[in-house]
């Protein structure tokens, strides 16, 4: 019992300790950087032995590897920051040593207007739905006085026998 008693007690000093250990990373492997051109060739992310091509919209972080083929040029941009990384030539390795090592060359501070301009071009195209049906519900308002009202126009045109009085009716004629 007093074995149990001391691991249980143990467990609840060492769980809360465990959940407050912060994790050690940089502002760069926190940060994501959008994919908002690519020219010159193809670019590449590596995630073990599979390769896929870079397309434009993607998100990157400083761990990603990186593989860009000789003359080409990748343009990421990072919204939080308010800045805009060039990746040029034949390179290969993470994002955040193609920075570290080109940093004069790579990193540019740009204005919010162009950050927008960037990420336009990073999702264009992307959210494009002509020819597709909407489904969506409207609703309409129309100004128009009560004797124009659709219902009353077709009980005006009713030929009956009996006569109908309701508070929207003319007083009838003796």
């Amino acid at each position: 019992m007093k074995n149990l008693l001391l691991l249980l007690l143990s467990f609840l000093i060492v769980v809360p300790l465990y959940g407050q250990q912060k994790k050690l990373t940089t502002s760069e492997e926190q940060s994501a950087l959008v994919v908002s051109s690519i020219s010159g060739g193809l670019c590449y992310i590596q995630k073990g032995k599979k390769r896929t091509p870079l397309t434009l919209g993607v998100s990157l972080c400083g761990n990603d590897i990186l593989v860009l083929e000789t003359g080409s040029t990748m343009i990421a941009v990072e919204p939080k920051a308010v800045l805009r990384y060039t990746f040029k030539g034949a390179y290969t390795g993470s994002v955040r040593n193609y920075i570290k090592k080109n940093e004069q060359n790579c990193v540019k501070s740009i204005s919010l207007k162009y950050v927008d301009y960037l990420l336009s071009q990073a999702f264009k195209g992307r959210k494009n739905k002509s020819g597709e049906h909407e489904d969506d519900e409207a609703t309409v308002f129309r100004k128009a006085g009560l004797e124009n009202d659709s219902i009353i126009l077709s009980l005006k045109t009713i030929d009956s026998l009996y006569h109908t009085i309701d508070s929207l009716s003319p007083p009838a004629k003796k």
